[in-house]
Protein backbone atom coordinates (compact mmCIF):
# COMPACT_ATOMS: atom_id res chain seq x y z
CA UNK A 1 0.00 0.00 0.00
CA UNK A 2 2.78 2.43 0.93
CA UNK A 3 4.70 1.70 -2.30
CA UNK A 4 1.51 2.33 -4.30
CA UNK A 5 1.02 5.70 -2.57
CA UNK A 6 4.67 6.57 -3.14
CA UNK A 7 4.31 5.57 -6.78
CA UNK A 8 1.35 7.92 -7.19
CA UNK A 9 2.86 10.76 -5.17
CA UNK A 10 6.40 10.57 -6.52
CA UNK A 11 5.66 9.06 -9.93
CA UNK A 12 7.95 11.35 -11.84
CA UNK A 13 10.99 10.98 -9.61
CA UNK A 14 10.40 7.24 -9.20
CA UNK A 15 10.16 6.81 -12.94
CA UNK A 16 13.24 8.84 -13.79
CA UNK A 17 15.48 7.08 -11.27
CA UNK A 18 14.60 3.46 -11.94
CA UNK A 19 14.22 1.17 -14.89
CA UNK A 20 10.58 0.26 -15.29
CA UNK A 21 9.83 -3.46 -15.16
CA UNK A 22 6.96 -5.41 -16.65
CA UNK A 23 5.90 -6.36 -13.12
CA UNK A 24 5.70 -2.71 -12.03
CA UNK A 25 3.66 -1.79 -15.09
CA UNK A 26 1.34 -4.76 -14.65
CA UNK A 27 0.75 -3.83 -11.01
CA UNK A 28 0.09 -0.20 -11.95
CA UNK A 29 -2.40 -1.15 -14.70
CA UNK A 30 -4.28 -3.53 -12.39
CA UNK A 31 -4.38 -0.90 -9.62
CA UNK A 32 -5.49 1.75 -12.11
CA UNK A 33 -8.66 -0.24 -12.79
CA UNK A 34 -9.22 -1.30 -9.16
CA UNK A 35 -8.49 1.78 -7.08
CA UNK A 36 -10.20 5.05 -8.09
CA UNK A 37 -8.27 7.00 -5.44
CA UNK A 38 -4.92 6.29 -7.11
CA UNK A 39 -6.22 6.62 -10.67
CA UNK A 40 -4.82 10.04 -11.62
CA UNK A 41 -1.36 9.39 -10.19
CA UNK A 42 -1.20 5.97 -11.78
CA UNK A 43 -2.41 7.35 -15.10
CA UNK A 44 0.40 9.92 -15.12
CA UNK A 45 2.97 7.27 -14.22
CA UNK A 46 1.66 4.82 -16.83
CA UNK A 47 1.76 7.51 -19.52
CA UNK A 48 5.37 8.31 -18.64
CA UNK A 49 6.26 4.63 -18.67
CA UNK A 50 4.55 4.17 -22.02
CA UNK A 51 6.53 7.02 -23.59
CA UNK A 52 9.86 5.89 -22.12
CA UNK A 53 12.49 3.77 -23.82
CA UNK A 54 11.77 1.12 -21.15
CA UNK A 55 8.45 0.37 -22.82
CA UNK A 56 10.20 -1.45 -25.68
CA UNK A 57 11.27 -3.96 -23.03
CA UNK A 58 8.28 -4.22 -20.71
CA UNK A 59 5.52 -4.36 -23.34
CA UNK A 60 6.37 -7.80 -24.75
CA UNK A 61 6.06 -9.89 -21.57
CA UNK A 62 2.76 -8.15 -20.81
CA UNK A 63 1.35 -9.44 -24.10
CA UNK A 64 0.83 -12.81 -22.51
CA UNK A 65 -2.65 -14.37 -22.77
CA UNK A 66 -2.40 -15.35 -19.08
CA UNK A 67 -2.19 -11.68 -18.05
CA UNK A 68 -5.36 -9.71 -17.27
CA UNK A 69 -6.97 -8.33 -20.43
CA UNK A 70 -6.44 -4.71 -19.36
CA UNK A 71 -2.71 -5.41 -18.98
CA UNK A 72 -2.57 -7.02 -22.43
CA UNK A 73 -4.44 -4.07 -23.93
CA UNK A 74 -2.08 -1.56 -22.31
CA UNK A 75 0.87 -3.52 -23.70
CA UNK A 76 -0.66 -3.73 -27.18
CA UNK A 77 -1.40 -0.03 -27.11
CA UNK A 78 2.16 0.64 -25.98
CA UNK A 79 3.60 -1.36 -28.88
CA UNK A 80 1.40 0.53 -31.33
CA UNK A 81 2.34 3.90 -29.85
CA UNK A 82 6.04 3.06 -29.91
CA UNK A 83 6.03 1.78 -33.51
CA UNK A 84 3.92 4.65 -34.80
CA UNK A 85 5.45 7.58 -32.87
CA UNK A 86 8.85 6.46 -31.63
CA UNK A 87 10.19 4.61 -34.66
CA UNK A 88 13.43 6.59 -34.39
CA UNK A 89 14.22 4.57 -31.24
CA UNK A 90 14.38 1.29 -33.17
CA UNK A 91 17.89 0.39 -34.34
CA UNK A 92 17.94 -0.87 -37.92
CA UNK A 93 19.20 -4.29 -36.82
CA UNK A 94 16.02 -4.66 -34.73
CA UNK A 95 13.60 -4.09 -37.64
CA UNK A 96 13.33 -7.76 -38.60
CA UNK A 97 13.00 -9.12 -35.02
CA UNK A 98 10.34 -6.48 -34.34
CA UNK A 99 8.40 -7.50 -37.46
CA UNK A 100 8.56 -11.16 -36.45
CA UNK A 101 7.35 -10.36 -32.92
CA UNK A 102 4.39 -8.39 -34.22
CA UNK A 103 3.44 -11.03 -36.81
CA UNK A 104 3.68 -13.83 -34.23
CA UNK A 105 1.50 -11.88 -31.82
CA UNK A 106 -1.08 -11.20 -34.54
CA UNK A 107 -1.34 -14.95 -35.14
CA UNK A 108 -1.48 -15.62 -31.39
CA UNK A 109 -4.22 -13.03 -30.79
CA UNK A 110 -6.19 -13.78 -33.96
CA UNK A 111 -9.34 -14.40 -31.90
CA UNK A 112 -9.03 -11.46 -29.48
CA UNK A 113 -10.40 -8.41 -31.27
CA UNK A 114 -9.44 -5.71 -28.78
CA UNK A 115 -5.75 -6.60 -28.55
CA UNK A 116 -5.56 -7.76 -32.16
CA UNK A 117 -6.64 -4.31 -33.32
CA UNK A 118 -3.65 -2.69 -31.61
CA UNK A 119 -1.27 -5.29 -33.05
CA UNK A 120 -2.64 -4.93 -36.58
CA UNK A 121 -2.23 -1.16 -36.29
CA UNK A 122 1.33 -1.77 -35.07
CA UNK A 123 2.05 -3.83 -38.17
CA UNK A 124 0.49 -1.11 -40.34
CA UNK A 125 2.77 1.50 -38.77
CA UNK A 126 5.74 -0.85 -39.18
CA UNK A 127 4.96 -1.26 -42.89
CA UNK A 128 4.72 2.50 -43.38
CA UNK A 129 8.16 2.95 -41.79
CA UNK A 130 9.86 0.16 -43.75
CA UNK A 131 8.19 -0.21 -47.15
CA UNK A 132 10.35 2.40 -48.90
CA UNK A 133 13.70 0.79 -48.21
CA UNK A 134 13.70 -2.12 -45.75
CA UNK A 135 10.60 -4.19 -46.52
CA UNK A 136 9.77 -3.24 -50.08
CA UNK A 137 7.73 -6.42 -50.61
CA UNK A 138 5.62 -5.90 -47.49
CA UNK A 139 2.21 -6.01 -49.19
CA UNK A 140 3.04 -9.11 -51.23
CA UNK A 141 4.60 -10.81 -48.20
CA UNK A 142 1.56 -10.10 -46.01
CA UNK A 143 -0.79 -11.45 -48.68
CA UNK A 144 1.32 -14.60 -48.89
CA UNK A 145 1.61 -14.99 -45.10
CA UNK A 146 -2.11 -14.72 -44.51
CA UNK A 147 -3.28 -16.56 -47.64
CA UNK A 148 -6.25 -18.61 -46.38
CA UNK A 149 -5.24 -21.49 -48.65
CA UNK A 150 -1.73 -21.90 -47.27
CA UNK A 151 -1.61 -20.45 -43.76
CA UNK A 152 -1.18 -22.99 -40.97
CA UNK A 153 -2.33 -22.77 -37.38
CA UNK A 154 -5.14 -20.31 -38.17
CA UNK A 155 -8.57 -21.06 -39.58
CA UNK A 156 -8.83 -19.94 -43.23
CA UNK A 157 -11.69 -17.54 -42.44
CA UNK A 158 -9.65 -16.02 -39.59
CA UNK A 159 -6.63 -15.67 -41.90
CA UNK A 160 -8.80 -13.88 -44.47
CA UNK A 161 -10.17 -11.52 -41.81
CA UNK A 162 -6.63 -10.81 -40.60
CA UNK A 163 -5.48 -10.13 -44.14
CA UNK A 164 -8.33 -7.69 -44.76
CA UNK A 165 -7.72 -5.98 -41.42
CA UNK A 166 -4.01 -5.55 -42.12
CA UNK A 167 -4.52 -4.31 -45.67
CA UNK A 168 -7.19 -1.88 -44.48
CA UNK A 169 -5.11 -0.40 -41.68
CA UNK A 170 -1.97 0.29 -43.75
CA UNK A 171 -3.49 3.25 -45.67
CA UNK A 172 -4.93 4.59 -42.39
CA UNK A 173 -1.44 4.75 -40.93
Amino acid sequence: QESKQKLCRDGISFFNKMEVSAEQVEQAVVEFYRDPVSKSGLNAWLMQAQHSRHSWTFAWPLLDPRKPEEVQFFAGNTVYMKVSRYWHEVPKEEYEPLKIKILNLIAQYSNSKVILNRLVKSLGAYVIHTIQSDWTTAIQDIITMFDPGTVSGIEPSTALNLLFSILTVIPEE
